[in-house]
């Protein structure tokens, strides 16, 4: 039986108000470790998706965060918290092997064995966005759309060649969807919608400071996101309607 009363204690003196998490490290069933604050100080923000082996909806989900971890593993680390949702057995290596060849999880989900359940809080999947540079928890909850939705706007890396952001602009007009730089850069234009599924890219052209991108999708919330040549990734919502 789940102690949930005093992980419900746990949790919130370790996140209330969504506060700076602690850094810790997790090794998956290779021996390889990982630190949360390592992954952030690489510029890349960390979901760390708490799953259970007999959960309904986590077994439903695995082939979505898979697809999205490997479109988003130039951006966005993936962590797989392996747990137990409805039985006191520890989570081995042998759930998590069986897990990762069941659905396909790779490279691009560091997965690991969540034995004394540190991720777990009232149940799965629960995930964690945690903030590159200030290792706060930006989200905790059910959703994996509003998850990666948090994560993808906080994709901002730094290079030695460009350590500034890319400052840009995106608004919708009569022509498109309208972008605007405030330099001439060169690289690659995404749009993903909430699901985390790229949906439109485009290469960025030298010289270049406005574009006017036909975008036709259906109308909501999407995220832009520009990469530099350089490494560097920014990205912004912006809502799309028809006009």
């Amino acid at each position: 039986m789940k102690t949930y009363a005093i992980l419900s204690l746990f949790f919130f003196a370790f996140l209330t108000g969504y506060g700076q998490i602690e850094n810790r490290t997790e090794t998956n069933c290779s021996g390889e470790s990982r630190s949360v604050y390592d992954v952030g100080d690489s510029g890349k923000p960390l979901i760390v998706a708490s799953k259970g082996f007999d959960c309904g909806i986590c077994q439903n989900q695995a082939s979505a965060v898979k697809t999205w971890a490997d479109n988003n593993a130039d951006v966005v680390e993936v962590w797989g918290a392996m747990t137990f949702t409805y039985n006191s057995s520890a989570a081995s290596c042998d759930d998590v092997n069986n897990w990762n060849s069941t659905h396909g999880w790779n490279e691009n989900i560091f997965s690991f064995p969540d034995q004394d359940e540190f991720w777990f809080d009232l149940g799965t999947p629960r995930y964690y966005v945690i903030h590159p540079e200030t290792h706060e928890v930006e989200y905790m909850g059910s959703s994996f759309n509003t998850a990666t939705g948090i994560a993808l706007e906080l994709t901002t890396l730094s290079t030695d060649d460009l350590s500034e952001t890319v400052e840009f602009k995106v608004w919708q007009s009569q022509e498109g969807v309208v972008v605007e730089l405030e330099e001439s850069l060169s690289g690659e234009l995404r749009i993903f919608n909430l699901l985390g599924q790229q949906v439109f890219n485009q290469t960025l052209r030298l010289n270049e400071n406005r574009m006017v991108i036909p975008f036709s999708e259906n109308e909501g919330i999407y995220i832009l996101s520009l990469q530099t040549n350089s490494g560097e990734v920014t990205a912004r919502r912006f809502a799309f309607r028809s006009l």
